[in-house]
């Protein structure tokens, strides 16, 4: 979930793990509503795990928020993607999110800004409207497995020569997004986190 916080681009959704965390919380919820009932002292650890309980659903809605602002920075470009591919980067609530906001972004554009505007002048308003992340953008990731082996970093923009550096776990690189996407889709990098992005 920090991977999503931290990457300039939507990452696939977490199906699994966000089905998996809010039943978990409802179960523990259910159970420690019973133990609070028993006893003062069960009641004292109660609400230590309740409070423990709210962090993390506190983790989910702020994963679930950061897809939700990315979707609608990137509405035109994921729109402009393959079904598969929407597919395999969104839930079908995020989908349907997508094909509503697209539609209610091209009235509001069409009724409000073309509308205003000579018609030799709107192609170039509704291509300007796309946005897309930054695949160039610097981000620290952190190894985790060691069977990454060595990447090859291209050099800056100063016109320094690439290089290649070999990835152990547990180091740290700052890499462009381009190169570090494919390894944490892989589980072989972790994103950490820029706290000045975190909401």
């Amino acid at each position: 979930m920090v991977n999503e916080m931290a990457a300039p681009d939507l990452l696939p959704y977490k199906a699994d793990l966000v089905w998996k965390t809010r039943s978990l919380l409802k179960e523990q919820e259910e159970g420690l509503a019973r133990q609070a009932t028993q006893s003062v002292e069960l009641a004292a650890v109660s609400t230590i795990y309740l409070l423990e309980a709210d962090r993390v659903r506190y983790v989910l809605a702020n994963y679930l928020r950061t897809r939700l602002h990315k979707i609608r920075c990137q509405v035109y470009g994921l729109v402009g993607m393959q079904p598969r591919a929407r597919r395999e980067l969104l839930s079908r609530e995020e989908e349907t999110f997508v094909q509503r906001l697209f539609v209610a972004l091209g009235d509001h554009l069409t009724d409000e800004v073309l509308a205003q505007v000579p018609e030799k002048y709107s192609a170039g308003i509704e291509k300007s409207m796309e946005s897309q992340p930054s695949h160039q953008q610097m981000v620290f990731v952190e190894a985790i497995t060691d069977d990454i082996g060595d990447v090859t970093v291209p050099g800056a923009a100063d016109g320094s020569e690439a290089q290649t550096v070999s990835m152990q776990a547990g180091s740290t690189f700052v890499l462009p997004f381009s190169i570090a996407r494919p390894l944490v889709a892989t589980d072989k990098l972790v994103l950490m986190c820029d706290t000045r992005q975190v909401q």
